[in-house]
């Protein structure tokens, strides 16, 4: 029975471990485990959807194992796969491709390449084959030796041991992951044994070479094995090597083992009909254990449902139609809605919720119910909304004239409006004798009133509770006198001629003087004697001329002043005595 060597890689699994639990902590924390997907070999590739309420995966990626050989009693094992793993930030729905490498077969039969992109032996010299890569890649187009713009993941397969017939000596394969040593070719493609001879090299990010190494008794080629790859979307990445080189003629037979081979996940050795994950092979396995993917799931933990409401208008008028709608986070497929008015259920379970009977202070929210299977929590509770509801107001509006009362014919009259409960833009309309006048203004001018003339103003209301909105003013009915033309007459006491030194009193009789006329007489011109309607004189001479200016008050004479006649003054001479007869 063959028995088991564990040497250096117990140890590295066990530092390995550490290191991934303390990785899985930092980048995991804040998430919880939602599910996981197990890819094993199956020789094709697979594709992975992202499901629901992931927001994070975790992967963890083991390369195939290479071939063996053997020659006689010479052995040379072949190396173990590499091992990758990173955390990526992913949404539900995405798909990515996997690929899951074949293990090598020892000393091949058949000239053909691993699944995975491992190298084929050499016909000419033998050895085993080379190891495919697993791996994930964006996309869902199959996998090509060339496609390493879309690798986020790549496990390197281990290259595979030579063997060398005509020599009869075997070397052992390169340890895949290895970027020291493995790697080389341009693609994810292992070099085929070929003309060089040996076995096949290990798939890669860059696939591994063929390459000299040193057996017991010389320098022959073997398979390196495949190089790892982290993307720098990933983080928390971690690219591991298998630890050392397939073993050369060891005996009991020991097969090698990749990077943390501790895990969970990991499947260790059975038996030589069933080599653990990413081994790499000696001669008594039918071929080097598959390579294997896992990817686990997380969720938001914290991840809560929220609705937020809206309304048309939350400052409104008695009777007023108010339209509400909700608008759910993560509320699932199907969400529940409860309208409440003032804590109390209303509506229906429905996103819409309309009113038209608000008062006053009235306060609507909504409840939902999500069924999204991704929350930690089914119900939330929206915003507020608290309703103004302004009482109806009725618009009022009231004019004035200036000047106010009665006026004469030709007046200039300005009228006023002054609003009540208007809004902030109303709109006027005058009206003179029931018909639309002036311009769209609280002043209204006219200087061609007539008698009777009625002045009114209608009011349009822009407030918003304005009920009704408009409004009719006040009358003014106007008193509009014609105007008049003051006149003066004068008469004279005694009249005729005479004496000097007589009195002669002299009277104003005035026509439209208005109620309290005011006189100037004037003799020759010459202003004379008081305000009063008599003008009494005893000094008057021959020739002269009395007249009498009036000036009216009354409010419509125009002009306002008349100019009586003027009299023209006799006065005889005193008679000359004659004495005769002395």
């Amino acid at each position: 029975m063959n028995s088991i060597v564990l040497g250096n890689n117990y140890f590295a699994g066990i530092i390995l471990l550490l290191f991934l639990l303390l990785s899985f902590n930092k980048s995991s924390s804040q998430n919880v485990f939602l599910s996981k997907q197990i890819f094993n070999y199956t020789g094709a590739d697979q594709l992975l959807t992202v499901p629901s309420c992931a927001i994070q995966m975790k992967i963890k990626v083991w390369g195939a194992g290479g071939g063996g050989s053997t020659y006689n009693f010479e052995t040379a094992g072949a190396g173990a796969g590499g091992y990758v793993e990173g955390f990526l930030t992913v949404s539900p729905g995405d798909v990515f491709s996997i690929m899951v490498g074949e293990g090598g077969a020892c000393d091949g039969t058949t000239d053909v390449v691993s699944y995975g992109f491992g190298g084929a032996y050499s016909a000419l010299n033998y050895g085993g084959f080379g190891g495919g890569l697993s791996g994930l890649f964006n996309g869902t187009a199959a996998i090509t030796a060339n496609d390493q713009s879309r690798a986020l993941l790549i496990a390197g397969g281990g290259g595979s041991s030579e063997r060398d017939a005509p020599n009869t000596y075997c070397t052992s394969g390169g340890q895949g992951g290895d970027v020291t040593f493995g790697g080389g070719m341009p693609n994810f493609q292992g070099e085929n044994g070929g003309v060089k001879s040996g076995g096949g090299a290990g798939g890669g990010y860059s696939g591994g070479l063929m390459t000299l190494r040193l057996s017991g008794n010389g320098i022959y080629y073997a398979g390196e094995g495949g190089t790892n790859f982290v993307h720098s979307s990933i983080t928390s990445g971690l690219s591991s090597a298998s630890t050392d080189f397939g073993n050369w003629n060891v005996y009991p037979l020991v097969y090698k083992e990749p990077p943390n081979v501790t895990d969970a996940d990991y499947t260790a050795w059975v038996s030589s009909a069933s080599p653990g994950i990413g081994t790499g092979n000696m001669v008594t396995f039918t071929r080097a254990g598959n390579g294997r993917v896992v990817i686990e799931f997380y969720q938001n933990p914290s991840l809560a449902p929220s609705v937020t409401i809206t309304s048309s208008a939350s400052t409104i008028c008695p009777g007023i139609l108010v339209n509400f709608t909700a608008t759910p986070t993560d509320g699932g497929t199907t969400p529940i809605y409860q309208w409440q008015l003032n804590g109390v259920n209303t509506g229906t379970n429905s996103p819409g919720y309309s009113n038209s009977t608000l008062a006053d202070n009235d306060i609507v929210t909504c409840i939902l119910t999500s069924n999204s299977l991704c929350t930690s929590t089914s119900t939330a509770t929206s915003n507020t909304i608290t309703m103004s509801v302004t009482v109806p107001v009725a618009p009022s509006v009231s004019i004035t004239a200036l000047p106010s009362g009665s006026i004469c014919s030709g007046t200039i009259v300005t009228f006023t409006a002054t609003p009540t409960n208007g809004g902030t833009t109303p709109a006027y309309q005058w009206q003179l004798n029931g018909l639309n006048t002036g311009t769209n203004s609280n002043i209204y001018s006219n200087s061609t009133l007539l008698n009777s003339d009625v002045i009114t103003c209608v009011l349009t209301s822009n407030g918003a509770c304005a009920n009704p909105t408009t409004a009719t003013s006040n009358l003014i009915t106007m008193l509009v006198t014609t105007q008049v033309t003051p006149t003066v007459s004068i008469a004279v006491s005694p009249s005729g001629s005479i004496c000097p030194g007589a009195s002669v009193t002299f009277t104003a009789t005035p026509v439209n003087g208005g109620t309290t006329p005011t006189y100037q007489w004037q003799i020759d011109g010459s202003n004379v004697g008081t305000n009063s309607v008599t003008f009494i004189s005893t000094t008057l001479t021959n020739g002269q001329v009395v007249s009498c200016v009036m000036t009216s008050n009354d409010a419509c004479a125009n002009p306002s002043t008349g100019a009586s006649q003027g009299i023209i003054i006799t006065v005889n001479p005193l008679p000359t005595a004659t004495i005769t007869g002395i």
